[in-house]
């Protein structure tokens, strides 16, 4: 019976290539990350409070705002209907700084990501594009925090693994020692 053999690569730095590529995506999505922000930075918060006092407004508006207070942890149950968002979103200074301070890097539940894919995927990004600038950017700078968030927990997952890895290594070689001195 043949043993399967796995070769390692490693970097200069002591990192496999299964890490070195994982920090390669989180650095990326990092970078667009920044960039979304920057972006945010240029919204005027008089297009949020305009956004959020209209009456009936199209459902990109609707849907992209709905996902900002998801991600920033607002219940489901508590953003259900167009009153419901405009209420959460209180302030609009308070709203950009609380979406500004945001990191998507940081551990959270998975269900909420979840749900907050499915409403950015049912939306066409022309269409938000051209329902309102402010809206855009919002939108823009949500599928960039869902894709940093992916890179990292890759990253994570791969770390993991590596370390799982390194430690049913040298629980084999433990048992191979143990064997020889038995002998």
């Amino acid at each position: 019976m043949e043993e399967e053999s796995q070769t390692l690569v490693v970097d200069s730095s002591g990192k496999s290539e299964v890490e070195v590529e994982a920090e390669k995506g989180r650095l990326l999505g990092e970078k667009k990350f920044k960039m979304a922000q920057q972006l945010l930075l240029t919204l005027d918060k008089d297009k949020i409070d305009q956004m959020k006092r209209m009456s009936a407004p199209k459902k990109p508006i609707i849907k992209v705002l709905k996902c900002c207070l998801l991600i920033l942890d607002t219940s489901a149950k508590q953003v259900k209907t167009w009153d419901e968002i405009r209420g959460a979103l209180k302030t609009p200074s308070e709203f950009l700084k609380q979406l500004l301070a945001y990191d998507p890097t940081q551990k959270q539940k998975k269900n909420k990501f979840v749900r907050i894919g499915k409403l950015l995927a049912s939306m066409d990004e022309a269409t938000v594009k051209k329902t309102a600038t402010s809206c855009y950017l919002l939108y823009q700078w949500l599928v960039n925090a869902l894709e940093l968030r992916k890179a990292s927990v890759e990253e994570r997952k791969a770390l993991k693994k590596e370390e799982e890895d390194e430690e049913e290594e040298e629980e084999e070689e433990k048992d191979d020692d143990q064997d020889l001195s038995n002998e």
